[in-house]
């Protein structure tokens, strides 16, 4: 398996070179921004970046900047060829393309102005239709963090939704930075980074283990990319349905509506873990009624782990609903003045985009988009 990752911004290069880090022959990065310097920061191959040329350096959390920067003709076959060249495109003698990456992760930063307005240009070109399965690492703002930056989130979120509807997205991961901001005292935006890519790393490493019952890796892709919604990967030490259980009270007290995921996947290595497998599958079918018809298991002998106590455990849910803690932003943005003075020119700001409970069915026509 290969996974391309489109860093798009600072923020995003940072998760994408995180990934890299933890396997450079699983993951494949391009980071892209406006501004050089972020890109210069990074400890990726000059092949791996991309600088996006336009009349200023950086977007200064103006989202329209770098949407209108990579919207020009120059810079979008610019994009697209660098694309082709990192992610490996193939053609056959029917002038039909797919690319050398099984699955594309595209991430971003919500709160500022470059990933955000750049992956805006992405999903309003029609791009992903010729883009692999895509999924979407959504790294979002603390609670304290500016008005600016919580609006943007809140923008980029409505798109997001609206392309998880039409499945030109597949599934959206989220790094909460607020809540590593919380917790970690320093360094909380390298740590939020690290502990997502060390999850991921470790499921899909797991899923290319030998065993008579595995979650293997065409059962990962369908996790990725069949289910929508918002996606989440744990991993804990522990005896698998105690594990199990923290994981979902733990995601609950994070916001997420774990009831609502559509599947679910759980790898255990242990000793003993045959004898967990009756038990597992009761909790899901009690806690999570809805993955009922895609709920993938594996159990992975390992003698040296005699202790139940030290059974590693893998698990990934696929499709849940958005989290509470994204819908208390929105709410909090709704719940602002409606006429707020920005900067010297005291313009009125509009906040229409944050009507979401809407009985009307939405109409979106995906568009095609021509590679040459």
């Amino acid at each position: 398996m290969k996974i391309g990752v489109l860093g798009l911004g600072q923020a995003g290069g940072k998760i994408a070179q995180a990934l890299y880090q933890q396997d450079n022959n699983l993951y494949i990065p391009l980071a892209v921004n406006l501004a050089k310097q972020d890109l210069e920061s990074l400890s990726l191959q000059e092949h791996n970046k991309l600088h996006v040329r336009w009349k200023v350096q950086g977007a200064g959390r103006d989202t329209q900047v770098p949407y209108q920067a990579l919207k020009d003709d120059d810079n979008q076959t610019a994009f697209l060829s660098k694309i082709s060249d990192v992610f490996g495109l193939n053609m056959d003698d029917q002038d039909d393309y797919t690319f050398k990456v099984d699955y594309l992760l595209i991430a971003v930063g919500a709160g500022g102005g470059t990933g955000n307005g750049f992956l805006r240009a992405i999903l309003d070109s029609g791009m992903t239709t010729i883009l692999p399965p895509i999924g979407v690492v959504l790294a979002t703002p603390r609670e304290i963090d500016s008005f600016e930056e919580q609006k943007n989130t809140a923008e980029l979120i409505n798109v997001l939704n609206e392309n998880l509807d039409d499945e030109s997205i597949k599934s959206v991961f989220l790094i909460n930075n607020d809540l590593y901001a919380r917790h970690v005292e320093s360094n909380w935006m390298d740590s939020a980074n690290q502990h997502f890519s060390k999850k991921l790393t470790a499921f899909i490493h797991q899923t290319a283990q030998p065993s008579q019952k595995s979650v293997d890796e065409a059962d990962l892709m369908k996790m990725l990319t069949r289910f929508g919604g918002y996606s989440s990967i744990e991993t804990k030490i522990g005896t698998p349905v105690t594990v199990l259980d923290k994981i979902i009270n733990g995601l609950q007290s994070n916001g997420f509506s774990v009831k609502t995921a559509k599947s679910i996947a759980v790898m255990t290595v242990g000793s003993q873990v045959e004898q967990s497998e009756n038990i597992i599958m009761s909790t899901i079918r009690t806690q999570l009624p809805n993955t009922s018809e895609y709920v993938y298991t594996g159990f992975y002998k390992d003698p040296n782990l005699t202790d139940p106590e030290h059974t590693e455990n893998y698990v990934m849910f696929a499709g849940m609903g958005m989290p509470d803690y994204l819908i208390a932003m929105v709410e909090r943005l709704k719940d602002f003045k409606q006429k707020q003075t920005i900067s010297s020119g005291q313009k009125t700001l509009d906040l229409s985009f944050l009507k979401t409970n809407s009985n009307e069915p939405k109409q979106k026509t995906k568009k095609e988009f021509k590679l040459w």
